[in-house]
């Protein structure tokens, strides 16, 4: 148990993913910089900096976790494992799920460091940043299952995240990823919550049956 965990943290700590959970860390030092020598940390500033950021860091940092036997070109031996079909989805997510902590706790303990400790309680803020990032994540990761590249999962990723900045819901609806900082007339913020984190964990489930019947299949082709 103790060597597939050392496994999975090497393989998953990409230069990639961990570049990408120093994102927000770079975007409060630059905050800092640039005027936050002049004010304090506003909740404006905070909630901006994790709800617009946190979707599209943690979706880079996953964009080849379901990659990577392929890429490093033993996933067919990947594949020959005496081990349950659900078991490598599963032991990602959970990994994509540390990247998502390790990113937002590094964006969290910078602005502290940075900015000092705020007047407001952040823990609300970051918690609106939650279901965008788990439904942008549940997207990469399936596109970079599907496609077998980080390439492709990656810049869907951005550009979905350009879109929708640009766009402000108007062609995703209800689940528009950044609700909190551009809320819609016709939809709720409990129902834009709950949708997204609904599909990004739909979008976990299709990844982790799609390899079940991945390898199901090169099970039977192969006797």
């Amino acid at each position: 148990m103790k060597s597939l965990l050392s496994y999975e943290i090497i393989i998953s700590g990409h230069w990639s993913a961990l570049l990408s959970c120093l994102g927000i860390p770079a975007y409060a030092l630059m905050t800092r910089l640039l005027w936050g020598r002049y004010e304090e940390l506003s909740p404006g500033i905070f909630l901006e900096s994790f709800v617009i950021l946190l979707p599209l860091f943690s979706g880079l940092a996953t964009a080849r976790l379901m990659s990577i036997e392929g890429e490093n070109r033993f996933e067919e031996l990947r594949l020959s494992y005496p081990e349950s079909r659900f078991r490598l989805p599963l032991i990602r997510v959970l990994m994509a799920l540390a990247l998502i902590t390790l990113a937002m706790m590094l964006g969290i303990l910078t602005f502290f460091v940075l900015w000092g400790i705020p007047t407001f309680n952040p823990v609300p803020l970051v918690i609106l940043a939650i279901s965008p990032t788990i439904f942008l994540t549940g997207v990469s990761m399936l596109i970079n299952h599907l496609s077998r590249s980080y390439w492709a999962a990656a810049a869907s990723v951005m550009m979905w995240w350009f879109i929708e900045l640009q766009t402000r819901g108007k062609l995703s609806g209800v689940l528009f990823l950044f609700y909190p900082l551009w809320p819609t007339t016709d939809t709720s913020a409990v129902i834009n919550q709950m949708l997204l984190l609904v599909a990004g964990v739909g979008a976990f489930t299709l990844n982790l049956f799609w390899y079940n019947w991945k390898v199901k299949l090169g099970m039977s082709e192969h006797g």
